[in-house]
């Protein structure tokens, strides 16, 4: 009975990884390839636009964040520019006010909020019918706007992304695989934004309808639970190839880890848990795109722990020895992998092992964070 249990977990364990990893995307592939992307013209009038950045204490960076809004081509007199300086204590607040007379306007929160708090406070004070966010570090090709802003002649767009590029790849080994990652990740969303089942946006790159806008709660990431409402409402995402947004890579190890689990952690706030399942019937596509592209793959490192475990107790019959010894060999390459990650040393064949279950870390630990944190706000409102 054990061991015909240990055969299903470890069967449908590996099935899933197989599925979240190479089956889906090549899906995809398949699927998309038949739907070529054609890019939409020009609005007749552009619409009004906010270029907005939430700050905070960036005094390294907001200038030349400020220099590449002003040098955006867009039409001047249609576009906002703002930056909500979330108490910051540094620079941040001098380096803006400085562009005044260019018509750069910033708003000074009096006390630091979360980014929760300054979302919310740029979102009151925008002026454009189409909200472009990004961070202080995320900079935009000067046509940027415009290839994003296209897409909202058609009344059925709600969200639009650009595409990131990830610039210092050649720094270490886990910054090269992080940028494969994120072009992995930039092949899957255009797939879905061709196929119409674009679930979700990243905050750096994303613009809304104004009208998409409500206000957040604290700890809501507005990436997340903007694309939830966008759903909800009826309106499409769109992925956008040609808006070009570059941003350097995390350099660290400990701030890979970060990322991940923040990433994983605050999406989980927003399309997460039961919601991912109740919006099945509502909309399938969409549904089944969450469900293959985010929640398999932050459930990734509970399938390979399930996996090794079902193994452990399979170990009479030859083809289930090597599975073992497979993992183990993979996981003792990632070991290796991060010790010579330490030490600044980049082999490929060691850092890919390493930086994939680095990154599973991450969403284990940001998967944990966001399940408890939305067991807290169920029993608050039960209170």
């Amino acid at each position: 009975m054990v061991r015909t249990l240990a055969r299903i977990v470890f069967g449908g364990s590996v099935a899933v990884l197989c599925y979240t990893w190479i089956g889906y995307p090549l899906a995809l592939k398949l699927l998309s390839a038949r739907r070529p992307a054609a890019p939409p013209p020009e609005p007749e009038e552009w619409p009004t636009v906010t270029a907005f950045t939430c700050a905070f204490n960036e005094e390294g960076v907001i200038e030349r964040k400020v220099q590449n809004f002003l040098s955006l081509d867009y039409p001047r007199d249609r576009l906002q520019i703002l930056i909500t300086s979330d108490g910051s204590t540094d620079r941040t607040n001098e380096i803006v006010r400085r562009y005044s007379d260019q018509g750069v306007e910033l708003y000074a929160r009096p006390e630091r909020g979360g980014t929760t708090a300054a979302f919310n406070d740029s979102v009151a004070l925008a002026r454009g019918e189409v909200l472009v966010h990004s961070d202080a570090d995320t900079m935009y090709e000067p046509d940027y706007l415009k290839k994003i802003v296209r897409h909202y002649s058609d009344p059925r767009v709600g969200m639009v992304e650009g595409e990131f590029r990830m610039v210092n790849e050649d720094a270490s080994g886990l910054a090269q695989n992080q940028g494969i990652y994120w072009r992995f990740e930039m092949f899957l969303r255009r797939a879905e934004s061709r196929l119409g089942v674009l679930s979700h946006v990243s905050g750096a790159i994303m613009s809304f309808r104004r009208c998409i806008a409500e206000p957040l709660l604290p700890n809501q990431p507005g990436d997340g639970m903007l694309s939830k409402l966008c759903v909800e409402k009826g309106y499409r995402i769109v992925h956008e190839p040609e808006a070009i947004a570059y941003e350097q890579m995390v350099r660290s190890v400990g701030g890979e880890l970060r990322a991940r689990i923040r990433m994983t952690s605050r999406n989980m706030q927003g399309w997460g848990g039961s919601e991912v399942l109740t919006g099945v019937l509502r909309h399938p596509g969409v549904s089944v795109a969450l469900i293959s592209h985010k929640l398999l793959r932050w459930l990734t490192p509970v399938f390979m722990i399930t996996a090794f475990a079902s193994n452990l107790a399979l170990l009479r019959p030859g083809l289930f020895r090597l599975t073992l010894a497979g993992q183990l060999g993979f996981y003792l390459s990632a070991v290796a992998g991060l010790l010579l990650e330490l030490r600044g040393i980049n082999l490929r064949l060691l850092s890919a092992p390493f930086s994939f279950c680095w990154a599973n870390l991450g969403f284990l630990i940001g998967l944990l964070q966001g399940l408890r944190r939305q067991a807290a706000a169920v029993y608050r409102s039960e209170e």
